[in-house]
């Protein structure tokens, strides 16, 4: 006997039948991600790289170091020790592995002067590094100049600005939100913080790369305590600035381990209320990998002067729960240090030189590490 085709959906046994395959597919199909999940965590891995060419002496600090993603590098200037400065630029090719010095070009007075402590933004949309700020060291007067750096065609030049901005001169964070302009948090007019009471300051202001106009922002919310050495990031998909606090200077120096998020659409300012954080610290390379919605954090230094060595824990920050989760690693590892400079790509965080001790102790290190993960 032949039966219709379909035959079957007609059946209330079978449609039933089907009804609790489909159910158990579906049950199954979602558990997979989750004991994939817990079976295969995240694994981050540090790694030196390892350069050919000659890259700069190790006889500097307070350098800038940005990720300039239309060519895989990145880009180092500046820096300083013991009142010698430079202003020369380096680029790290990460496809070949090398070093290369940029020989830079411009007119008489667009060129800045040799710099440390300043603060620098790779903007892609124009192509070109912008660069604020110095710690005045063989400069005749404080420099407020804003310099764009084309690295495209290794140009330097100045950007006409108007209105008023906070003066501040070093240790400030610099950070491009889109659409040409930058915002900068903290820092402190004087390279030593409250040196003839030029303490640390926590004041917003924007700068607006089309027009060069200083705006100062009224923020409103948990306004964070003046600061220096700040790490911010940006996060894009939620419009708002990530900031971790670190070191302040008011009437001496102290550290903090707390957490701000500005809202970049409002000026408005919360405190994270944080699970299990690191102990305080300040001088920390940092970066936020968007992909993950985790704030890295990595070595600093805490005021301990009796100790003297800098630290060497690397910090996850997950953005969604809140808790903090001190990483662990097998293999090589960069040392501990402070003060030194990270900068990242959004899926791995890049970190130059810096001491083994705060201050100035042990080694000063020149090499270059990528923190990077695996699913």
């Amino acid at each position: 006997m032949f039966r219709s085709k379909g035959w079957y959906l007609n059946n209330p046994l079978c449609r039933k039948f089907i009804n609790i395959c489909i159910l158990f597919s579906l049950a199954f199909a979602f558990t997979i991600p989750e004991a994939d999940a817990q079976n295969n965590p995240l694994r981050f891995v540090w790694k030196k790289l390892e350069l050919d060419g000659q890259g700069p002496f190790a006889d500097r600090e307070f350098v800038s170091l940005i990720y300039d993603s239309k060519r895989n590098r990145l880009i180092l200037f500046g820096g300083g020790l013991h009142g010698r400065n430079y202003n020369d630029i380096w680029a790290v090719d990460l496809d070949k592995n090398t070093w290369t010095k940029l020989e830079a070009i411009g007119a008489r007075g667009e060129i800045p002067e040799p710099r440390a402590m300043h603060s620098a933004a790779y903007i892609p949309e124009s192509d070109r590094m912008v660069v604020f700020g110095s710690d005045g060291t063989g400069l005749m007067f404080a420099d407020y100049n804003v310099y764009s750096f084309d690295l495209k065609t290794s140009r330097w030049s100045v950007i006409k600005t108007k209105g008023e901005h906070h003066p501040r001169m070093v240790r400030t964070a610099m950070l491009y939100i889109g659409d040409e302009k930058i915002l900068l948090f903290g820092g402190c007019l004087t390279p030593f913080g409250n040196l003839h009471g030029a303490g640390s300051i926590n004041q917003i202001t924007l700068f607006d790369l089309k027009t060069g106009q200083w705006t100062k922002i009224e923020s409103k919310g948990d306004i964070p305590p003046p600061h220096t050495n700040p790490a911010v990031a940006l996060d894009r998909r939620n419009h708002r600035a990530i900031m971790f606090m670190g070191s302040t200077f008011t009437d001496r120096e102290s550290y903090l381990s707390e957490v701000y998020v500005l809202d970049l659409r409002n000026w408005t300012w919360t405190k994270l209320q944080t699970k299990n954080p690191p102990s305080a610290r300040g001088y920390v390379g940092h970066a936020l990998l968007e992909d993950l919605n985790r704030l890295i954090i990595f070595g600093g230094w805490d005021g301990n002067w009796q100790r003297q060595s800098a630290l060497g824990e690397t910090y996850s920050l997950n953005l969604d729960t809140l808790e903090w989760e001190k990483l662990e690693f097998t293999g090589s590892l960069p040392s501990p240090r402070a003060p030194f400079t990270a900068a990242s790509d959004g899926k791995r965080m890049f970190i130059y030189g810096g001491w083994a001790g705060v201050p100035r102790w042990g080694s000063l290190y020149n090499d270059v590490w990528e923190l990077s993960y695996e699913k």
